[in-house]
Formats: structure tokens, sequence, C-alpha cells
């Protein structure tokens, strides 16, 4: 079989993977929603572009609180029953990034990682497509999949890992394999998960824990939404240390 014929096969399998978790995360839904299924539905995650992330130099996933969609005429959460940045036209999908501060910082990350640039060098999420385009060659994955509230409670949501989604969201994890975990301040849902990873303190700093998991990197930091300048430089340095750290580093 040639190179490309068993990367054909690698895209097609991880695919056949992801569409079958994620028929069992609507179908568990529906089973334990009951009627309210009608109201609020998962929004499934994961990765957008296999092909892209799969070719990507080092594979890194983003490990996020929960979605958002809107709330009802009593200001409960609802909505959902797609996937994140799934848009019909490449312009909308820029527009949707380049308007989230949480895509935008995650794609200012990625793109500066990739192309060892820091903040004052990363061309706009807006202006450039190449930017966004980084979003979806990463595995974004949600602790909780069921629509939330703008900011979330701690105690519920680490409620719903435990009760809900955390084997859900080790076997995404496991299927993506990533090289590099980017805990967005959620290390502290999954850290029993990750009990035996180990600190490197030479790669951590007020910005970013640096832990060492077998042959994975963790980074535990805070979540993107309203993070500048400090935050996405110091994850990039800290993706491109990891990349050296793995035996696989970047240009």
């Amino acid at each position: 079989m040639s190179d490309d014929e068993t990367f054909r096969k690698q895209v097609a399998e991880m695919t056949a993977k992801e569409t079958a978790l994620n028929d069992e995360i609507m179908a568990m839904a529906k089973a334990k929603l009951g009627a309210a299924f009608k109201e609020i539905k998962p929004i499934l995650d994961g990765v957008r572009d296999v092909e892209g992330y799969l070719r990507q130099p080092i594979r890194v996933a983003w490990v996020l609180k929960e979605p958002y969609d809107g709330l009802d005429a009593f200001g409960r959460p609802c909505g959902g029953g797609g996937r994140l940045f799934t848009q019909d036209t490449q312009e909308k999908f820029v527009n949707d990034v380049a308007g989230s501060s949480t895509a935008r910082n995650l794609a200012y990350v990625m793109y500066g990682s990739l192309n060892d640039l820091h903040w004052n060098d990363i061309p706009s999420a807006a202006r450039d497509p190449m930017v966004a385009e980084t979003v979806k060659q990463v595995a974004w994955l949600n602790v909780s999949k069921l629509p939330g509230y703008t900011s979330t409670r701690h105690d519920v949501l680490r409620t719903a890992y435990a009760m809900t989604w955390r084997p859900y969201v080790l076997r995404q994890l496991a299927l993506y394999g990533p090289d590099v975990i980017v805990f967005a301040k959620t290390f502290w849902v999954m850290n029993t998960d990750f009990a035996d990873a180990q600190e490197v303190p030479k790669h951590t700093n007020n910005r970013v824990r640096y832990l060492r998991h077998g042959d994975q990197v963790l980074l535990d930091t805070q979540h993107p939404s309203i993070k500048g300048a400090d935050y996405v430089n110091a994850l990039i340095d800290a993706i491109r240390a990891a990349a050296v750290d793995l035996g696989k580093p970047l240009s």
C-alpha cells in the first residue's frame, strides 16, 4: 500500500469512528433528556478537517468548557443539534471565527505556533482566511456537550463531566491522539484522569503550566475568550517547546 493510500485509509477510519461516536453521543442525550431533547441537544465537537488535522506536524487538542447557543423564553439554555463551525460558506466560517474572541485567540495561537510568529506579526483572522482555517485543524472538545449559559458554574460543569460526558471526552482524546492538549481553564475538571502527569518547571510560567503525560504534553492555562498578546504568545512558546520536547520540532 502506498503512503497516499495509507493516509487516505487513516482519514477514512478516523472520520468513520468520529461519526459513530457522535451518533452515540446524540443517542445517549436523547435517551437521557427525554422530552427535553426537543428543546436542547448536544453541539457536536471534534475535528472539522480530519485530513488537515492528520497532516499537522504536531496535533493539538483544545479542551474547553461548554458551548452556547441561546436561551429560551424562561432564560434556560436551548438549541444545539448541529456541529461547531459548520458553515455554508468559507466567508461565513471566517467571519464567525473572527467574531468570536475564543475562536479568534485559539486561531492566533495555532497560526503563530505553526509559523513561528507572535502576536504583533500574526495576520488578522478577519483578513487572512488561513488564520481562521487553523480552527478546523485542531481537535476542539468541550467538557460538556450541551449548550450552557454564557458563564459556567464550576460545580455544574464538574457534575456534568463526571456524571455524563467523561467517557465520551476520553474516547475523543483516544481517537484523535493529540500530541498536545491545551486545557483552557478545564484541567481542574479532568486532573484525576491525568493523575500521573508531571510538571516541567522550566517550561511553566504564570500563564501556562506545562506537564508531561507519557508521550503527550498537557498545557494548563486560562480560557482564551478575553485574553490578548501575553496569553497568545505564552501558548505559542509552550506549543513550540512541546514540539521540540516530543521530537517533532516546528519550522
